[in-house]
C-alpha cells in the first residue's frame, strides 16, 4: 500500500498536535507549574515533530539518491541491473518511479537486443551480398579472358 509523501507529513502534524494536546495534563502529573508544563509541552512537541521530518526527509532524500545514481548508470549505457530501494512498510511515491524506471529499463534492454539481432542479420546479409559480388566478379573476368583479342 503505497502511502503518499505529503500524508506522511500530515502524519506528523497530528503527531505534534497530539503531544500538544496530551501532553500537559500528563507533565502537570509531575507537579511543575503551568508555565513549565507549558514550555515542557512545547519542547516534547517539537522534538518530535523534528523527529519525524527527520526521518520522513532522511528516507526519501536517500530513494532519491538511489535512484538518481541508477538513472546516471542508465544514461551511460548501463542495463546490467534494476533499482532496488530498501523495503519499507511505508512505500511512496519513490517506490512508484522506481518501479517505472525498471520497466524502462527491462524495455531498454529487450531494445538492445532486437538491435543487436538486426545488426548481426544484417552483417551476415552483408558478407553473403560481397560473397556474391565477388563471384560475379571473378565469372566476368574469367569471361572476359576467354575472349579472343580484337
Amino acid at each position: 500500500m503505497r502511502v503518499p509523501l505529503g500524508y506522511k507529513f500530515i502524519l506528523g502534524f497530528v503527531a505534534v498536535v497530539a503531544v500538544v494536546a496530551f501532553a500537559p495534563p500528563l507533565v502537570g502529573v509531575l507537579g511543575y507549574s503551568p508555565e513549565i508544563t507549558q514550555l515542557l509541552t512545547i519542547s516534547v512537541a517539537l522534538t518530535v515533530g523534528l523527529v519525524m521530518g527527520w526521518l520522513f526527509s532522511k528516507r526519501f532524500a536517500r530513494n532519491i539518491g538511489v535512484l538518481t545514481a541508477s538513472a546516471h548508470e542508465v544514461s551511460q549505457g548501463d542495463l546490467s541491473r534494476d533499482i532496488q530501494l530498501p523495503a519499507t512498510s511505508m512505500p511512496d511515491e519513490t517506490h512508484e518511479l522506481t518501479a517505472a524506471i525498471n520497466v524502462m529499463i527491462q524495455n531498454l534492454r529487450e531494445l538492445v537486443g532486437h538491435i543487436r539481432s538486426s545488426s548481426q542479420q544484417l552483417s551476415g546479409a552483408a558478407r553473403d551480398l560481397s560473397g556474391s559480388a565477388g563471384n560475379v566478379s571473378a565469372s566476368y573476368t574469367t569471361r572476359l579472358d576467354m575472349l579472343p583479342p580484337e
